[in-house]
């Protein structure tokens, strides 16, 4: 039974929301609500400047060098990398809590699994966070309901000095941001709506800090501190909410998210059916082909679904040519002129498509936004200004006319052959592949040949052919007598030629 439109509209809606909620993850475990000061995965840096250390990062794009102090408050950095510390110009010092071997430990730790994140999801999850805001949820006022969550989150880059015990952290080009998880649960619970985006790139840490002052001013439990922490956070799932947020009413006009909310009205009406393999020869063009590498029919199946705008799901277990086809997809649509996102969980799955472009001197027409060139914005415009340039030295298009019509000729001849193959003829019923099969089957069997004369063999059908196999099968049990295995009148009767 067909759902009413405010039925599915209600469903969507529902569905909406729980969506939501499933990718903002609101809750106490997730540090940006509830950070947890005590955890190996950060470091506390002691400073009485934060809006200094803001001033140095995000405007005048220098790095801040770690003194890595033993328990004793002795700066081993120094005693050992004296002359490496002192080529730098100016260094800036961050001193942490954590002194020593614990705070080696900790930079490494952070290094490697910032690192680790970037290469596996292509999502920076390193901030050096400046400022904290301690609060409570809404009806809670005990002491043990407090939360205290980051504010200003800062994205950095932590490197290692080769052979050294030197770390700095630098600038990553990518926007100041205010805890976008805090700033849901504020908006989401109480109202409160946090400055984001192009608002607070152009202020400085007091004027963030002013600003967030002025709108909590009413929340007097709530107290801000200015301390500051490097350490993992991430919330690319808050940016999908934000997403879902601002796109609602595109949600209510897809035809897919309509038909997953039970309305197939729309998704029916514009669904294509696949083009038949047994097409593909007859239906596609060969000068509209532009596979770049081989495809067996079932791969080119889905290549014409996708060129058609079908919307569909492709399943099979590893090594079945799936990332192939996808090259052969991003080949076919841009030689039509169109665009193609291609969108992956991890970086492997993105490399081994942009490896197989490369490979195929295509490299030049994909922008690999997952790539550490293209997190700098200059390197991004200098590989844009690259392309555009090869794009204008392709000559147009030649006249290869005869070209494939000798393709067409040729292929229409195998076509010819193969269905010659494998049609079935009368009276038998049988495609000349099924009979020269069974030919090299007896073959294989060391079957001798015996020619008999069947004037009538045309008009031989497969009810026949059995009642002549039968009668074959019940003369074959006196094939010993005809051989001369037992004695009778017969023996030695049998030949072969």
């Amino acid at each position: 039974m067909r759902q009413s439109a405010s039925d599915s509209q209600q469903n969507l809606t529902q569905k909406i929301e729980k969506w939501k909620a499933g990718l903002a993850d609101l809750g106490r475990r997730n540090p940006l609500i509830k950070f947890r000061q005590d955890s190996p995965r950060i470091l506390e840096i002691i400073t009485e400047e934060p809006d200094f250390l803001f001033q140095n990062l995000t405007e005048d794009k220098k790095s801040l060098y770690f003194q890595i102090l033993d328990s004793e408050h002795q700066n081993i950095t120094q005693s050992r990398n004296t002359k490496a510390l002192s080529a730098q110009k100016n260094p800036l010092e961050l001193i942490t809590r954590q002194r020593g071997s614990e705070q080696l430990k900790r930079l490494n730790k952070l290094r490697l699994e910032s690192r680790r994140s970037f290469e596996e999801r292509g999502v920076n999850s390193l901030f050096l966070a400046l400022g904290t805001l301690t609060w409570y949820d809404k009806d809670k006022d005990k002491p043990e309901d407090v939360l205290v969550s980051p504010l200003i989150l800062v994205p950095v880059e932590l490197i290692k000095e080769p052979r050294r015990d030197v770390y700095k952290i630098s600038l990553l080009d990518e926007d100041v941001v205010l805890n976008p998880t805090l700033a849901q649960k504020l908006k989401q619970t109480f109202g409160i709506e946090l400055p984001e985006g192009e608002a607070i790139q152009t202020l400085t840490y007091d004027e963030i800090i002013a600003e967030i002052e002025e709108l909590l001013a009413e929340q007097k439990t709530w107290q801000i501190k200015e301390n500051v922490f490097l350490s993992l956070f991430s919330y690319a799932k808050a940016a999908m909410v934000r997403d879902i947020i601002e796109n609602e009413a595109l949600i209510f006009d897809h035809p897919i998210l309509q038909a997953i909310s039970g309305d197939l009205t729309t998704y029916q009406s514009n669904y294509k059916e696949p083009l038949p393999a047994s097409a593909l020869d007859s239906q596609v063009k060969p000068e509209r082909i532009f596979q770049i590498l081989d495809a067996d029919s079932s791969q080119q199946v889905v290549i014409e679904a996708a060129k058609s705008g079908s919307s569909f799901v492709v399943q099979g277990p590893p090594g079945t040519g799936k990332s192939q086809t996808i090259v052969n997809m991003i080949a076919e649509l841009v030689g039509d002129g169109k665009s193609v996102l291609l969108v992956a969980e991890k970086e492997t799955a993105l490399s081994v498509v942009y490896k197989r472009m490369a490979e195929c001197g295509l490299d030049h027409i994909c922008l690999n936004l997952h790539h550490s060139g293209t997190t700098d914005k200059r390197e991004l415009v200098n590989n844009l200004s690259k392309t555009i340039e090869y794009l204008k030295q392709i000559h147009g298009e030649e006249n290869n006319h005869l070209f494939f019509e000798r393709l067409v000729s040729s292929r229409q001849s195998l076509k010819l052959y193969l269905t010659s193959l494998h049609s079935k003829e009368k009276p038998l019923d049988k495609s000349p592949f099924e009979i020269f099969g069974e030919l090299l089957k007896k073959e294989r069997e060391a079957i001798p040949n015996i020619n008999f004369i069947f004037s009538n063999f045309s008009q031989w059908n497969p009810s026949r052919l059995q009642e002549a196999k039968d009668l074959l099968n019940q003369l074959a049990q006196f094939l010993p007598l005809f051989k001369g295995e037992k004695k009778t009148i017969w023996a030695k009767s049998y030949s072969v030629s």
